[in-house]
């Protein structure tokens, strides 16, 4: 047997070793240490694809010409692998690719009735970033599917990773919104926070990020909140906005302890912001404000000087019909200096249940709701993302509201009769009665009240939803006409 055949040889038999190591390790790639070979991990939305024999033969193959010299001098060494422990890894991946043809987890695509309806406006300022350091913004407001910065840090990861950023954009004004792993934010005292659902009628227009919150007076300097990050959360600039101050004020910032940066703010009737730039390595970032007078803080940013940033927004219990309530100057000032590209709407949750016959007034809503974000962000484009599936008891059987479905029409209907771009929630996770197969996957997908996503599942349908814009956006940019994705046949037929 020839010396090149036995290098084939052994370098098939390493990388079946590698594929059942990989198995359990949570690397994407594994290093071959003695001979310095990098095999890269398949994947599937995210999920490891089932290994055959062809394709382990295809990597060995694709790594033969650069690998074989330094594999020849180990051309000895001979790694059995138990035939048993193969065969339990293929059943394993056979499983795994099985769940997710049954669950019908897929991309589908982004819908628009409108030919000039194709993000332009994003997909210019994503295209600017190569030329300046701008920051672009992105908006997903949601109710509490979206909690705990889920489905969101999905879209987050893929947008950076393609366009550039660091951080987790908008942070929480108030310690009882749940956070995400790896930062807290703790406020001191000073602080009067409010929401947009429990708001009176003369505050309510103010709640220009869902909310708000006001610092109390005082003469001196004194700790008003702090931010504390682990690596993996890690971001480069803190930015601050800021309104309706009656006096100038000044913040002091500091990393670690150390003043990086004082900033005196003049009094406005409208929205300004003072960025500061963070140290490259630092773990808790400090914030003095001396105010004399109250002062309305409408958002705070952990993001980078460019690239993208993405802000999650939850808004329990609400049905996505707010926008309209706002202070339409304020907020346009406030779209206009945080550069937002586009905003994403994902509402629905909290309308099904009334289990109307009829859902012609939820239409009307939103389809207001879209006019009004855009008066208020005229750069901005919108994307309306369709409910998910929910289930209930009926007839003594577990089954899909009768309602999702018209509610899911409702929004898309909204969408694209005023020119806006829709994505078929619903259809993406597998059609009416999905959600039964999401409580039921093993790690379950979804909660036992058949309605909200773990934070497995969130990933998922949140992976589904960036495979479709990230697909739009390059069809989009290249004047190509998309062809549709392959949905599940439970998915609903337009």
């Amino acid at each position: 047997m020839s010396k090149p055949y036995h290098a084939l040889l052994l370098l098939i038999m390493i990388a079946a070793l590698y594929f059942a190591i990989a198995s359990v390790l949570p690397q994407s790639n594994l290093r071959l240490g003695f001979a310095d070979v990098q095999f890269p991990l398949p994947e599937l939305n995210g999920e490891r694809k089932h290994i055959t024999g062809d394709t382990l033969l295809l990597v060995a193959q694709e790594q033969f010409d650069t690998a074989s010299k330094r594999v020849s001098a180990h051309s000895d060494a001979m790694i059995r692998i138990p035939s048993n422990v193969l065969d339990s890894h293929l059943i394993k991946k056979n499983e795994e690719s099985a769940t997710l043809k049954k669950l019908g987890v897929s991309a589908v695509s982004i819908e628009s009735d409108n030919p000039n309806s194709k993000l332009t406006n994003f997909i210019k300022s994503l295209k600017s970033l190569d030329n300046n350091n701008a920051v672009v913004r992105v908006l997903h407001f949601g109710d509490s599917q979206i909690e705990v910065d889920r489905v969101t840090s999905e879209l987050r990861s893929s947008l950076q990773r393609s366009y550039g950023g660091k951080g987790i954009g908008l942070l929480p004004l108030s310690t009882t919104t749940p956070m995400p792993a790896g930062i807290s934010v703790n406020y001191s005292n000073d602080w009067r926070y409010v929401s947009i659902m429990n708001a009176g009628r003369n505050k309510k227009s103010e709640c220009l990020l869902g909310a708000f919150a006001t610092l109390q007076p005082s003469a001196s300097f004194r700790r008003v909140f702090d931010v504390r990050v682990r690596s993996y959360q890690l971001f480069t600039k803190l930015l601050i906005l800021y309104g309706k101050a009656d006096s100038s004020f000044t913040i002091n910032i500091y990393a670690d302890g150390t003043l990086i940066q004082q900033t005196d703010c003049s009094k406005t009737d409208g929205i300004a912001h003072i960025s500061a730039n963070l140290p490259s390595a630092f773990s808790k970032v400090q914030v003095e404000i001396k105010n004399p007078s109250q002062v309305n803080f409408y958002g705070l940013f952990a993001e980078s000087n460019s690239g993208v940033s993405v802000c999650n927004i939850p808004i329990r219990g609400s049905s996505g019909n707010f926008f309209s309530s706002l202070d339409r100057d304020l907020a346009s000032q406030l779209y206009e200096q945080l550069n937002i590209r586009l905003v994403i709407l994902q509402f629905g949750i909290n309308v099904v249940p009334a289990n109307l016959s009829n859902y012609k007034y939820y239409e009307d809503l939103m389809s207001n709701q879209i006019v009004t974000l855009k008066q208020i962000a005229p750069k901005a484009d919108i994307l309306v993302v369709g409910v998910s599936d929910m289930v209930s008891r009926i007839d003594g059987l577990l089954q899909s509201y009768p309602s999702v479905e018209l509610v899911l029409n409702a929004q898309r209907s909204a969408a694209l009769r005023q020119g806006v771009n829709f994505w078929n929630g619903l259809s993406a996770m597998g059609g009416r009665g999905a959600i039964i197969d999401w409580v039921n996957a093993s790690p379950a997908l979804a909660t036992k009240d058949y309605t909200h996503f773990t934070h497995r599942g969130a990933q998922l349908f949140g992976k589904a939803l960036s495979e479709s814009l990230l697909q739009y956006l390059s069809w989009s940019s290249t004047e190509t006409q998309p062809e549709s994705f392959i949905t599940s046949d439970k998915g609903i037929a337009r």
